[in-house]
């Protein structure tokens, strides 16, 4: 028979590296870096999980960086998850946390999970502001600039490692096809066909750089992240030339190595934005 699968959202402890991980670790099917609206919040040795930074307008969003995972049968983890984060029993107070249904962002891929939320009236510490557990010690950032942004996402992959758990999170050739694009880059899971020339009038799919790999998914990921803190903080170049960039650093990898890993490609594209930012330089931005 077979058995249940379900996703959980982690951002601290129970990220792969961190020490609680082993209390999932058997189970992780796949995993993919993700990202979920709210700000993260300093609590000591852990992190905590709020659906929105105080200091921010409403309408400004913000987010919690972590790893969507595809763990089989966890019901049967849940209540050993709900005591290690100190959810309160139902009809119960005083809880640390509380787990809840949110949609996680994969780039332009959404797919709902179970995330643990701190409880409202828990005193919380100071927010951290790149949202990611791995850069916790950045409480009170440098001015941001796309050198910083580099940084910031270098930190977040540092934790990342392959096997178990590195595989991408839609393995099943049922599932839709998953892809990413932006500024004539594409990165899918698989081959797309080609559209007619009715539905593609301007000819921009064979001006499109395409990535075809089963990590697309981390790697929309990683391409989200750089375009936000790199590309939009004032990187003298044009985005087409940027994504052209990174998708063309991707693809000498797949060149050589078809089957190439999660962490081999994330880290020439890392890399390849490293080489713009170092070449092109940055605009002055506004105090």
């Amino acid at each position: 028979m077979d058995t249940p699968l379900d996703t959980l959202f982690v951002y601290g402890t129970l990220l792969r590296g961190e020490p609680r991980h082993h209390l999932i670790a058997d189970h992780v099917i796949a995993a993919c870096p993700a990202r979920c609206e709210g700000a993260l919040v300093h609590m000591g040795g852990y992190p905590a999980a709020i659906p929105h930074d105080p200091a921010l307008p409403p309408d400004v969003r913000c987010w919690v960086q972590g790893e969507l995972l595809l763990i089989d049968n966890l019901d049967s983890l849940l209540p050993t998850l709900d005591r290690v984060e100190g959810c309160a029993e139902p009809g119960e107070p005083d809880g640390l946390y509380r787990r809840v249904r949110r949609e996680i962002d994969m780039g332009s891929v959404r797919r709902e999970a179970w995330v643990y939320l701190l409880e409202d009236e828990v005193k919380r510490g100071p927010v951290i502001p790149s949202g990611s557990w791995r850069v916790r010690h950045l409480v009170d950032p440098p001015r941001p600039t796309p050198s910083y942004g580099l940084y910031e996402v270098l930190m977040m992959m540092e934790g990342w490692s392959d096997g178990p758990g590195s595989e991408p999170l839609l393995p099943d050739e049922h599932e839709p096809v998953v892809t990413w694009g932006g500024a004539d880059l594409v990165l899918a899971d698989r081959p797309l066909l080609p559209p007619s020339t009715d539905e593609d009038p301007w000819g921009r799919f064979q001006r499109c750089t395409f990535v075809v790999s089963p990590h697309a998914l981390a790697l929309a990921w990683l391409t989200h992240e750089l375009m936000d803190r790199v590309l939009w903080r004032g990187l003298r170049t044009e985005k087409h030339a940027f994504f052209e960039h990174l998708g063309k650093a991707a693809n000498k990898v797949l060149e050589v190595r078809p089957r190439a890993s999660e962490r081999a490609l994330m880290g020439a594209v890392w890399c390849a934005a490293a080489d713009i930012v170092s070449f092109c330089g940055w605009e002055q931005m506004e105090e």
